[in-house]
């Protein structure tokens, strides 16, 4: 995570790096001119300033107290291709303000107190290709309001209070390719809501009170990349609930409460390759339940109730490279399952009650011979039986993987599962006995012997060490906890940040870049958020 962030970091600091030449002429008080770019930001203005030069290209009004835009506000700035009027305290958009502004192609009315928008309000804003209308007050998407804003990419309606979205919401908008809808609670999304966006490549719905997938509201979205439906109160998931959306390459589902997941859930998603399903009430990982999605590479079932995966659940998903299960109530892992996981490169079970038995054997042995990861390995610890109450999987040497009274009639065809079996060791395999973090006496603990009771006498004598080594790891976790802590407040202050940075991005007259810092946004809330 914090290797993204710095990434992120260091690009934002590239955004705003470019600087704007200072420009010629006079400038109207309070503002700043530099070029064609004019900056009115932060001034306590209570209206739009008289004075603006003619040829201004990029108009910011910003954190303003301005709570009425009359007709002829903006009619001498017909060049005007970037205007900010965000948080303001505008409370309506009337259809003759932005008649004069033909030219726009960014406008940002976000964090107002908008609660109407005239049908007409952006008829002659037909390069108008961002639009954010995010945190505001509308209750509902005015019939027509947006129809004519063909060239429009991105539109933000997150934040606001809307309720109900008609088929006839979008009509007009014919190129949109990103649509966030997030933090509204809707009632009711009518069937074909999003016919009219049929080239939508991301809608993201994240918060929004839904109680099941919209299916038919879905139907036209066959060029949809990115399905944020995160946070919401979705519970069932029914066969081919997001049919028609072929080329769906990331789907979020995370902190809902879905308890009921058909086995052909995800059919059709044949181009899925990150799928997040953390934080629900799932309690089995049915036989086949992936097997639509053959392309997908990471999978997030963690904080869930799962009690049981079948041995084929991951069948027909060769491309796994990140299965996260930890927090969840498993006790094993079949061998079946196993064998499935041919190029995983990263396996999470911390925080599951394993039971360290003979059933348990085959992950263990695919341990040392695959090329994955145990993610969290200190946390991935055996619950039972009581000698191994504690210790870590990857310490215990694969055949004190035992079951009482033996394994069970030809359960020893198991441990030929490993699909990536070396005939030399890996680096893994001659280390993993004797990590540097563990006690070096497990090796003795865990040593061939047929004295069985000489075995546990001296596994006894090791238990008080072993649990200083327990505690010692606990105290580590709680260390690496604060810094993770410290690392959110940082990329906090980052994201409060992220508006002022658009405000220097958009004065450099290079608007496209709005969208970068709202897919910064984005990613800066992932990073947190894992």
């Amino acid at each position: 995570m914090a290797s993204q962030a710095v990434r992120l970091l260091l690009l934002v600091s590239a955004l705003v790096g470019v600087k704007a030449a200072p420009p010629p002429g006079g400038c109207p008080a309070p503002c700043e001119c530099r070029g064609s770019s004019v900056y009115c930001m932060w001034a306590g203005l209570t209206s739009v300033p008289t004075g603006i030069p003619p040829g201004t290209t990029i108009l910011r009004l910003n954190n303003n107290q301005i709570s009425n835009l009359p007709p002829n506000a903006f009619a001498n700035l017909p060049n005007l291709r970037g205007l900010d009027l965000s948080r303001n305290k505008l409370t309506n958009v009337s259809a003759e303000v932005f008649k004069s502004l033909t030219n726009l192609e960014w406008l940002y009315l976000s964090n107002n107190e908008i609660q109407y928008i005239a049908p007409n309000a952006f008829l002659q804003q037909r390069h108008l290709k961002d639009l954010f209308l995010q945190a505001n007050n509308l209750m509902e998407i005015p019939s027509g309001a947006l129809q004519s804003l063909g060239s429009l990419t991105l539109l933000d309606l997150s934040e606001n209070g809307i309720k109900n979205l008609t088929n006839a919401a979008f009509t007009g908008l014919v190129r949109l390719q990103t649509l966030y809808l997030s933090a509204n609670c809707f009632s009711h999304i009518e069937n074909g809501a999003f016919s009219s966006v049929a080239n939508l490549e991301k809608l993201y719905i994240n918060k929004g009170c839904l109680m099941s997938v919209p299916i038919k509201a879905f139907q036209n979205l066959k060029n949809l990349l990115t399905l944020e439906l995160g946070v919401n109160d979705i519970r069932v998931l029914a066969e081919e609930s997001f049919f028609g959306m072929g080329r769906l390459k990331r789907l979020r589902l995370s902190n809902n409460k879905i308890a009921q997941m058909s086995a052909a859930a995800f059919g059709g998603l044949k181009e899925l390759r990150y799928l997040d399903l953390k934080a629900n009430r799932l309690t089995e990982l049915l036989d086949g339940t992936f097997r639509a999605t053959p392309s997908l590479e990471e999978l997030y079932l963690c904080m869930n109730n799962i009690t049981e995966v079948k041995g084929t659940a991951f069948q027909n998903v060769p491309g796994l490279q990140m299965l996260k299960l930890d927090d969840n109530a498993i006790q094993t892992f079949p061998a079946a399952t196993v064998a499935s996981l041919s190029n995983l490169q990263s396996l999470d079970l911390s925080g599951n009650p394993l039971k360290c038995d003979c059933f348990l054997r085959p992950l263990r042995k695919w341990l040392d011979d695959a090329s994955a990861e145990l993610a969290m390995r200190e946390q991935t610890t055996c619950t039972t039986p009581v000698e191994f109450l504690g210790a870590r999987v990857d310490v215990i040497p694969p055949e004190n993987f035992t079951c009482p009274g033996g394994d069970p009639p030809g359960y020893g065809l198991q441990d030929q599962v490993n699909p990536k079996a070396a005939s030399t060791p890996t680096t893994r395999q001659m280390t993993s006995s004797t990590p540097r973090d563990v006690n070096p006496n497990w090796n003795s603990k865990f040593s061939h012997s047929a004295d069985s009771s000489t075995e546990l006498e001296n596994l006894s004598g090791m238990q008080a060490e072993e649990s200083k080594e327990i505690e010692l790891g606990q105290e580590l976790r709680e260390e690496m906890k604060v810094q993770m802590d410290e690392m959110k407040g940082v990329l906090g202050s980052v994201l409060e940040k992220l508006s002022a940075l658009e405000d220097t991005v958009a004065a450099c007259a290079q608007p496209s870049r709005t969208v970068v810092l709202k897919g910064l946004r984005v990613e800066f809330d992932e990073v947190a958020e894992n």
